[in-house]
């Protein structure tokens, strides 16, 4: 005899979960290993997608995002740094965050830096969009992350992703899905901030 609690929070709800292992948007590599290490690390005895599945969620791991990594060192005076890599990528989560939705399925991320929100978000806002619906940000940081090329002093795109998704920015990667911005900033919240650079303020 089974028993099912159809009461659960999650059920009959899917979820998809979504490694991006992206770490050269940042100043040092490393972040990228933290996907694996969500995946691998036990919790209370239980694996993340236990406990997922133990909501009452059809939980399944999709995988990894493919990552156009680059084949060297950024090249000088390169600003955004490893743009052509950081565009590939983030067009391959777009794709695949749009494709996860339209499954009807809730993505949970497992990220390396900050960089990869602009290609996550871009296809979450597009997926919205084009059923005429807004989407809502909140974003717990120490940092602002909404500089842009001409602000950062390091050319790392890990500091910019909240300023591309408002619009701002190196025009490739603000445009990515065809359009911009992909979030209203009256549905931003921004919360924790407490170390901003000037041209942030």
């Amino acid at each position: 005899m089974s028993i099912e609690f159809i009461d659960k929070p999650g059920a009959g709800k899917k979820v998809e979960i979504i490694g991006i292992p992206l770490g050269f948007g940042a100043g040092q590599t490393g972040s990228e290993l933290g996907v694996e290490a969500m995946r691998l690390s036990s919790i209370r005895g239980k694996h993340l997608i236990d406990h997922i599945h133990d909501l009452g969620y059809d939980v399944t791991d999709f995988g990894d995002v493919e990552i156009v990594k680059p084949n060297g060192p950024a090249l000088e005076n390169e600003n955004p740094k490893y743009l052509p890599e950081m565009l590939a990528s983030c067009r391959n989560m777009a794709a695949t965050l749009k494709g996860v939705l339209g499954n009807g399925s809730l993505p949970v991320i497992l990220g390396g830096d900050h960089s990869i929100a602009i290609g996550t978000l871009s296809g979450i806002s597009s997926h919205f969009r084009e059923r005429d619906e807004e989407i809502g940000l909140i974003w717990f940081d120490a940092h602002a992350d909404i500089n842009t090329p001409e602000s950062s002093d390091s050319a790392n795109v890990h500091g910019m992703p909240l300023a591309t998704l408002l619009g701002y920015g190196n025009d490739d990667l603000v445009s990515i899905e065809g359009f911009s911005p992909k979030l209203n900033p009256k549905y931003c919240a921004h919360v924790g901030a407490r170390d901003l650079d000037a041209g942030e303020k």
